[in-house]
C-alpha cells in the first residue's frame, strides 16, 4: 500500500511541475522521427515570411517579372529559406510546384496564396499587388489573433499552475505549523482513502484542463 502511495504521490508531483502541452493529444502520440522524415518542418519566423512577401511586392510595383521579384527577394533573405524554390528558379522549373513543397517544409500555408495569384496573373495578365497586399493584410491579422490567444491561455495556464500546486502547498504548510496531518494521511485507513481520491481528482482534472487547452489551440489553428 505504501508502495502504491510513492507512485501515486509522485504521479501527481510530476503533473504539478510538468508544463502545459501546446500541441493536440493525437499530435502527442506521433513519433517525432517519423514526422520529420515525412515532412521536415524548418519553420520560419513572422518577421521573415513578411520579408519575403514584401521584397516580391515591391519588386512587382516597379514592373518585375514574378521570376525576377522571387529572385530579387531570395537573394535577400538566408539562402536556407525556400531552397526548394532557389533551386526551381535556377532550373527553370514549375515554381508553383515549388512554392508549394516550400510551404509545407517551413510551415508557410500563405506560399500556396502566393503560387495561386502568381498562376492567376501569369493567365490574365493582370496586376497581383492588391492581391498580395489583402495577403499580407490578412497575415498581420492573423498574427494579431494568434498573440491575442497566447496572452489570454498564458494567464489560463499561469491560474491551473497555482490551483494545482495548491495540495503540495497545503501539505507543506501543515509541515511548518506542526500538523499531524500527514501522518493520518499515510498512516491510517481514512487518510489512505482521501490521499488516493485526492491524488486521482488532481490527476483528472489535469488531464481535463489539458484537453481544454489543446482544443482551444486546435480551434484557433
Amino acid at each position: 500500500m505504501r508502495v502504491l502511495l510513492g507512485v501515486l504521490i509522485a504521479v501527481s508531483s510530476y503533473f504539478a511541475i510538468a508544463p502545459l502541452p501546446t500541441v493536440s493529444w493525437q499530435q502527442a502520440l506521433i513519433p517525432q522521427r517519423a514526422i520529420r522524415l515525412k515532412r521536415p518542418n524548418l519553420a520560419v519566423n513572422f518577421d521573415l515570411k513578411m520579408q519575403f512577401i514584401y521584397g516580391v511586392k515591391s519588386q512587382l510595383l516597379s514592373g518585375a517579372t514574378h521570376v525576377a521579384a522571387l529572385r530579387f527577394s531570395l537573394n535577400r533573405l538566408p539562402s536556407q529559406f525556400l531552397v526548394t524554390t532557389r533551386k526551381a528558379i535556377e532550373i527553370e522549373a514549375d515554381i508553383s510546384k515549388a512554392l508549394s513543397t516550400d510551404s509545407q517544409i517551413h510551415d508557410f500555408p500563405e506560399l500556396l496564396e502566393y503560387a495561386a495569384i502568381m498562376e492567376a496573373s501569369s493567365i490574365s495578365g493582370g496586376s497581383s499587388t492588391q492581391a498580395l497586399s489583402e495577403l499580407t493584410s490578412s497575415m498581420l491579422k492573423t498574427k494579431s489573433f494568434e498573440e491575442l490567444v497566447s496572452t489570454e491561455l498564458a494567464s489560463t495556464k499561469a491560474t491551473v499552475m497555482v490551483l494545482a500546486g495548491l495540495p503540495i502547498i497545503g501539505a507543506g504548510l501543515s509541515l511548518i505549523l506542526g500538523s499531524q496531518s500527514l501522518t493520518w494521511l499515510l498512516h491510517s485507513t481514512g487518510g489512505h482513502f482521501c490521499l488516493l481520491l485526492g491524488l486521482t481528482m488532481e490527476s483528472l482534472g489535469w488531464i481535463w484542463v489539458n484537453r481544454l487547452l489543446d482544443r482551444a489551440l486546435k480551434d484557433n489553428e
